[in-house]
């Protein structure tokens, strides 16, 4: 790939890349992660052109398969950080307790922790950052019962899982 050919990528492809990292992202990172993220697609592209087979598909689809992998792993840990700031206000709420003691702040941080990784990101998305099942349904290209079905079974699952530190 030339210069000329790689400038002309960037050009017709930056926005849509913007669009798909900002779209998974949406209510943990801001603009500048989206800008990161669309910027290491094309690093990417620029160092190992040959990782992109046109036999496979297309430029286009390429790159978008590329960004919203890369902006996951974003979130991930942008997550996974923003959750150790938990506030004890959250935390407490999530106890069942409006005054939990650390015990119950550390028992729901243990028990998101233990979730699997997509039921975690819905949880975190939900109800550390407030998202709408229609959103996380849009961001994780899931449909919104199912986004609905993971918070349901959660639910239940933590419940159980913190009932020796509600009593």
């Amino acid at each position: 790939m030339t210069e000329r050919e790689f400038e002309k990528t960037i050009n017709q492809y930056t926005r849509l890349l913007w669009k798909v990292a900002a779209e998974v992202l949406n209510g943990v990172g801001c603009a500048q992660d989206a800008e990161e993220v669309v910027a290491d697609v094309f690093i990417d592209l620029w160092q190992r052109p040959e990782a992109y087979d046109p036999a496979r598909g297309n430029l286009k689809n390429y790159l978008c398969v590329k960004c919203r992998s890369k902006a996951i792993d974003r979130f991930r840990r942008l997550s996974s950080h923003r959750l150790e700031e938990l506030n004890e206000e959250t935390a407490a709420e999530l106890a069942g307790s409006p005054e939990a003691d650390p015990d119950a702040l550390a028992a729901v941080r243990r028990a998101v922790d233990a979730l699997d990784e997509p039921t975690r990101e819905v949880m975190v998305r939900r109800f550390f950052w407030g998202q709408k099942p229609r959103e996380i349904a849009k961001a994780m290209g899931w449909n919104t019962k199912k986004v609905e079905n993971v918070l349901f079974r959660t639910k239940g699952k933590l419940r159980e899982a913190l009932k020796e530190v509600r009593e």
